[in-house]
C-alpha cells in the first residue's frame, strides 16, 4: 500500500519526467508516455506502469484527464485533473505540466518546512 507522501512524490516524479519530454524534448503526449513506459529502471518501475496504463487508455480513445482519473498506480487529485482538463481544452499541455511540476515542488517544500518546525 502506497502512503499519501509516497503518492505525492510519485506524482511529482511522473509530472517532472512527462514535462521534460513534452516541453524540453518536444514529444507529443503519446510518444512521451510510450518512452516513459519503456523505462525499466527499478526506481522508476511505478512510473513505467503508470505511463503504460495511461498510454493504453489514450490508445483506446480516452482523454488524458479520464486516463488520469482511472489510473490505478498513482492517485491524481481533482485539482491536478482539472488543470489537465483545462489544458486539453486550450491546447496548453506543456505550460500546464510546467505549472503542475512547480506546484508539486512548492507543496513538497512547504511540507518539508512544516516537518522541520
Amino acid at each position: 500500500m502506497i502512503t499519501k507522501i509516497e503518492n505525492k512524490m510519485n506524482k511529482i516524479r511522473f509530472t517532472d519526467r512527462l514535462e521534460e519530454l513534452v516541453c524540453k524534448k518536444a514529444c507529443d503526449l503519446q510518444s512521451a508516455l510510450l518512452l516513459l513506459s519503456q523505462n525499466s529502471n527499478k526506481k522508476n518501475k511505478l512510473l513505467a506502469k503508470t505511463a503504460t496504463n495511461l498510454y493504453s487508455s489514450l490508445k483506446r480513445g480516452n482523454s488524458f484527464s479520464l486516463a488520469l482519473k482511472t489510473c490505478p498506480y498513482i492517485e491524481f487529485d481533482e485539482v491536478y485533473i482539472s488543470f489537465i482538463t483545462f489544458a486539453e481544452r486550450c491546447g496548453q499541455l506543456g505550460k500546464t505540466l510546467t505549472f503542475l511540476k512547480a506546484r508539486g515542488l512548492r507543496e513538497k517544500e512547504n511540507a518539508d518546512k512544516l516537518i522541520e518546525a
